[in-house]
């Protein structure tokens, strides 16, 4: 155990010594961790600094400085051997490293410079400036190094305004105003700022706006007439005026190049158009055009009818007549006319007129050419004599008949008599064909009719019918009535040959069946009321034939006691209501009757009374009781009535922007009190159907009609909203035609569509970036693809298209080569080269002597100077025309005397000879030489010479320094060139 301590004695100290040296070795490893070396930097682009330096053996991380005078800034720190900085800023930038450890941190190692110097912004250059629609600018430039955005300045009174920031290489600029403006061009970096400004200068001038061409009129239906015209460039609308008296009245402004003008008047109509721009203003003059209309005669109607109807009612109807638009009906009284109607249908009906003659007129009426004359047409009425009826009567039963007749033509009613002691007396009248006469005592009954027309009288009385009414059984003897209570029994002596008995009870003087029965006996109800009532017994034969004769009961009822209390309902059914509710108590006592009725609205005070109207809206509860004569009180009762005046409330969730595909749409109802109990939609005027989910598909302006129903049967008022579907991208196209164009192109995109409209159209040549417009200006040599869509309102893209522009400024270029002179006779080819290096040769051809040639070689068989014209149009249609000159001589045969040529003084003779239809007789001695040398002339021998083809010429004029001289005859004869040479042999030359 002793032991064992000091062994823990020694473990504790040892810890204790390791714990005091541990920080001296730490310190001691941490003095010797070097500084990293060989720090060294790049630059990746203008500013972003890459540090990079030697590792330190034992280092776990290191930490990146700037140094900053006497501070040093931590910025960074890690286990990597470099470190990038982006974005550092201009400037002179310090660094230095340390490397870092469990232990501690080394030295700094020797710091380095880094100097950051931003570039300074370039101005763009091949700044171009282009005007499109009379006065929209496009303005162009190459890309600057660095930049990242553009701005574009307009320089006013000496001060610049920013007009726009763009990142792309060009900007449009609409309806700029007219006159020198003065732009400034500048690139800029986010991090290095703005360049210096590239100034320039566009002139706007403003185009005149033309009077329109072409302006012709249509006219169709007499007075009516189309003015059409052509386009004027950069006009937005044109203005249509009348010209009365020399002044202009203005009657229409229309984006359209046609108008139509709708009932002019008769004679002469000036009308002139001008040209309107927004932007430039109206034409100064217009174009003018003379109308004139001759207005047709109006005619009455060809034929006119009559036809009658009630016996004095007459439709008189016409023939249409051309152009009339209504028709006037006159009638004559007295040589008076008298309007009695405008119709714009060909009939008229008179109702009820008085008998007599009539005349009428009929005018037709043109409200664009006038009245016609009138046309008459007589009508003559006669009242009808009114028929008598023929009646019938037959019996119902043994006293009771029913008269019936025929109806009579023109009747409105029916007059019945009776003859009583042989007058007729009235005891009916009725609208039908039959009359029923009831209840008739015994004896005989004589009847007669008359028919009755409220326009033609009453006709003469009917035949007479009579109704016999005699007895059918006798009445039977009653006995006194048993009452017991509830139940009461009638009793009485059978009838011989009666087959059953019917019993009535008398109510309010009329009879009411209470029952039938073969025996003569019967048991009723006891009346509930106090007092005398009254029963008849009839007795009926086998034919069902009551007897006239009955006997008469008479049952006494006396007022019983009354112990039970009233029993009272309302008549609300629980339901909701959309009106304010009437409610109706109804009270019942079987015995004493009942006394009062009490009733309370929402628990407030008991008032008396049996109907009362609930005007709240809401749940309401109506309290009632009866009390009956007896003082027997009901319980309480009560009742909802249930009231809802308002209609429920609907909205859906569509918008008013353009969607470009389906649209799910969703109805929401909502109210406050019964609860909606429906939703009902209609799409484009479609019967509706209940929903509140439904999906409109259809392109175009759906209308989109909705309403609800509560639970009370209120209606919401409908509701409509327009969903605009358009699916379809707009369609762009170009007027850039399959051609070749000989100067700059102003090329128009027009795009279209049907729904949303065409937000906007963006272009591109040649692969540079899309820029928005309709207009795109395209100017060098060459074949461009031009690239366009448009984007329309609901966000449909256009699928690309691509054009070519071609452009071809320069002519064809023809080579052609032919000697100036050719023998009499001679062959040429025609050969001839004509190239285009961009749109290529579309004809070429040659023309000799004005004659087109078309085997590319002539033959020169008549002597003088021929003009070959060769012509080469390329596909641009760009022409180029060489014109060639050549003779065709004649052949001469030429000698030389003598024929040696000695090199001295003197002359020599040369003789030359035609073939034959040809001589020298006309020959210009002027125009003789040889090797240019000109013959001796001068003198009439010399000229008589000439004429038999002797020439001389002097020796001395020629240089002979050749053992053999070629000399080359020409001389014009008759006009005419001839041309021969030969070769001499020369002796004593004069070469050295």
């Amino acid at each position: 155990m002793q032991k064992n301590k000091r062994i823990l004695s020694f473990f504790v100290l040892v810890v204790l010594l390791f714990q005091l040296i541990s920080p001296i070795t730490s310190a001691l490893a941490a003095s010797t961790l070097p500084a990293p070396a060989n720090l060294r930097y790049s630059l990746d682009g203008v500013d972003n600094v890459i540090l990079r330096w030697d590792a330190v053996t034992g280092a776990s991380v290191y930490r990146v400085y700037e140094i900053k005078g006497e501070e040093r800034v931590q910025i960074s720190q890690t286990s990597n051997l470099n470190r990038y900085f982006p974005t550092v800023s201009a400037g002179t930038h310090t660094y230095a490293v340390t490397a870092v450890n469990s232990a501690g941190e080394s030295p700094l190692s020797t710091s380095i410079d880094v100097v950051i110097k931003y570039p300074d912004m370039q101005p763009p250059s091949g700044v171009t400036s282009t005007i499109f629609n009379g006065n929209d600018v496009s303005l162009k430039w190459n890309a600057v190094e660095f930049a990242n955005g553009y701005k574009i300045y307009e320089v006013k009174d000496g001060q610049r305004e920013l007009l726009a920031s763009v990142t792309t290489l060009s900007k449009s600029f609409t309806n700029v105003s007219e006159g020198q403006h003065t732009y400034e061009l500048t690139s800029y970096n986010d991090k290095y700022g703005e360049s210096q400004a590239n100034s320039f200068i566009v002139n706007v001038v403003y185009p005149v706006m033309a009077a329109p061409d072409g302006l012709t009129s249509y006219i169709y239906d007499i007075n009516n007439t189309t003015l059409s015209w052509k386009e004027v460039a950069f006009a937005d609308s044109y203005n249509v005026y009348q010209l009365v008296d020399g002044q202009r009245k203005l009657i229409a402004n229309t984006t359209n190049t046609r108008q139509y003008i709708a009932g002019m008047p008769e004679g002469q109509n000036v009308y002139e158009v001008t040209s309107y721009s927004s932007r430039f203003g109206e034409s100064k003059t217009g174009s003018q055009i003379n109308v004139t209309v001759d207005y047709p005669d109006m005619l009455p109607p060809d034929q006119i009818s009559s036809y009658f109807y009630n016996g004095n009612d007459v439709m008189l109807t016409w023939t249409s007549a051309k152009y009339a638009t209504n028709y006037q009906v006159y009638k004559i009284v007295d040589g008076d006319k008298e309007l009695i109607a405008t119709t714009t249908s060909r009939s008229y009906y008179f109702s009820n007129l008085p008998e007599g003659d009539y005349i009428f007129e009929i005018v037709s009426v043109s409200d664009r050419f006038g009245e016609s004359a009138p046309k008459a047409y007589d009508v003559t009425v006669d009242f009808p004599e009114m028929q008598a009826p023929k009646a019938v009567l037959t019996m119902d039963t043994a006293n009771s008949a029913m008269i019936s007749w025929s109806a009579i033509p023109y009747a409105t009613e029916y007059e019945i008599y009776e003859l009583v002691n042989g007058v007729p007396t009235l005891i009916g009248n009725t609208t039908k064909t039959g009359y029923s006469v009831k209840d008739l005592p015994q004896g005989k009954h004589e009847y007669m009719v008359i028919a009755k027309s409220d326009r033609f009288g009453k006709s003469a009385y009917s035949n007479v019918v009579v109704a016999e009414v005699n007895p059918v059984l006798p009445a039977p003897e009653a006995s006194k009535p048993e009452v017991n209570g509830d139940t009461t029994k009638l009793t009485w002596q059978p009838v011989e040959e009666a087959v059953k008995y019917n019993v009535y009870e008398v109510v309010d003087g009329e009879r009411v069946l209470v029952g039938t029965t073969t025996d003569p006996t019967i048991t009723v109800d006891t009346p509930k009321e106090e007092g005398t009532h009254e029963y008849i017994i009839v007795p009926v034969a086998s034919d069902g034939t009551e007897s006239i004769d009955y006997a008469t009961v008479e049952v006494e009822v006396n007022q019983p006691s009354d112990v039970t209390a009233p029993v009272t309902v309302a008549d609300p059914d629980g339901q909701w209501s959309k009106d304010d509710v009437t409610v109706k108590l109804t009270a019942t006592d079987d015995l004493s009757g009942v006394k009062s009725t009490y009733y309370s609205i929402n628990h407030s005070e008991f008032v008396e009374g049996t109907e009362l109207t609930i005007q709240q809206e809401g749940i309401n509860t109506v309290s009632f009781y009866s009390v009956d004569n007896a003082g027997n009180i009901e319980e309480v009762k009560s009742v909802d009535v249930k009231i809802d005046k308002q209609a429920p409330e609907s909205v859906i969730n569509a918008s008013e922007y353009w969607y470009k595909d389906k649209v799910d749409l969703e109805l929401t109802a909502a109210d406050d009190l019964s609860g909606v109990q429906a939703t009902y939609y209609s799409v484009n005027g479609s019967d509706f159907k209940e929903g509140t989910s439904f999906t409109v598909d259809q392109e175009g302006v759906n209308t989109v009609s909705f309403y609800s129903i509560d639970n009370a049967g209120n209606f919401e008022i409908q509701q409509k909203i327009e969903v605009v579907v358009d699916k379809t991208a707009p369609v762009t196209v170009s007027d850039v035609k399959d051609q070749w164009y000989t100067d700059s192109v102003n090329v128009k995109l027009t795009a279209r569509d049907d729904l949303s409209g065409v937000k906007a159209t963006y272009y591109s040549i040649d692969g540079a970036d899309f820029s928005e417009g309709t207009n795109a200006a395209v100017g060098t040599e060459g074949v461009h693809q031009l690239a366009f869509y448009s984007v329309d309102n609901a966000g449909n893209i256009e699928e690309q298209k691509t054009v070519e522009v071609k452009i071809d400024k320069t002519a064809p270029v023809i080579k052609a080569e032919f000697p100036a002179e050719y023998a009499l006779g001679s062959s040429l080819d025609l050969t001839y080269e004509a190239t285009d290096n961009l749109s290529g040769i579309k004809e070429s051809y040659v023309e000799v002597n004005g004659v087109k040639n078309t085997t590319g070689q002539i033959t020169l068989d008549q002597p003088g100077v021929n003009t070959i014209k060769i012509t080469a149009i390329d596909n641009a249609g760009l022409k180029t025309v060489v014109e060639k000159t050549i003779t065709a001589y004649i052949e001469a045969t030429i000698e030389v005397t003598p024929k040696v040529i000695n090199c001295n003084n003197g002359e020599f003779t040369v003789r030359a000879t035609l073939p034959k239809g040809y001589s020298f007789n006309k020959v210009d001695l002027t125009t003789v030489t040889i090797n240019h040398v000109h013959a001796l002339s001068g003198s009439k021998g010399l000229e008589n010479q000439a004429k038999t083809g002797q020439f001389k010429f002097e020796r001395d004029d020629f240089v002979w320094d050749e053992s053999k001289e070629r000399l080359v005859f020409r001389a014009v004869v008759d006009g005419v060139l001839v041309m021969g040479s030969t070769t001499v042999d020369v002796i004593n030359n004069q070469k050295k």
